[in-house]
């Protein structure tokens, strides 16, 4: 149960901060994003980003 109940949560938290942002840009140019060097997998090290808030009467109309 634990690791289909994390990856629910996951999706829930992910989808929330989307749809709360009204944008997502990186936070630092792309050329510096750091890739795990793995045979297994390919993933980044950190995904920096930056988020625009919106405002709370905006925030409530979207729940």
């Amino acid at each position: 149960m634990g690791a289909p109940l994390a990856r629910l949560e996951g999706q829930l938290a992910f989808d929330t901060l989307l749809r709360r942002s009204s944008e997502i840009s990186l936070a630092v140019e792309p050329k510096e994003l750091q890739w795990r060097i793995s045979p297994l997998m390919r993933g980044l090290h950190a995904l920096p980003i930056q988020l625009s808030s919106i405002a709370p009467a905006e925030l409530a109309a979207t729940a």
